[in-house]
């Protein structure tokens, strides 16, 4: 089974499935992810997993981690991205989206 978090953690920076909770006193920058699940296959069986992944990634500055689109590359994974300004925050937010399909 693919192991999201850990793959991501290559790149260097703290990271969470979902969010991290107010008691992890994590500071930028550091990353979250979504992972959506959808089961398949064919002949009865679900050997495929096709997880469509939102990764935000956080930051005092607006300079990407190099790593972590890396990581992508390094997969020749297609992915969009965006980033936007939080002021209530005072931190960037980057948004990596793409799927991956795993054979299980």
């Amino acid at each position: 089974m693919l192991d999201v978090k850990a793959w991501l953690e290559q790149a260097g920076e703290p990271v969470a499935d979902t969010s991290f909770l107010p008691d992890d006193n994590v500071s930028p920058p550091y990353i979250c992810f979504l992972d959506k699940q959808q089961n398949e296959g064919a002949d009865l069986r679900n050997d495929l997993v096709n997880h469509s992944l939102t990764v935000e990634r956080y930051s005092a500055t607006s300079e990407d981690n190099k790593s972590l689109e890396k990581l992508f590359g390094d997969e020749s994974i297609k992915y969009s991205k965006e980033r936007t300004w939080l002021a209530d925050e005072f931190e960037f937010e980057t948004i990596y989206n793409f799927d991956l399909l795993e054979r299980t």
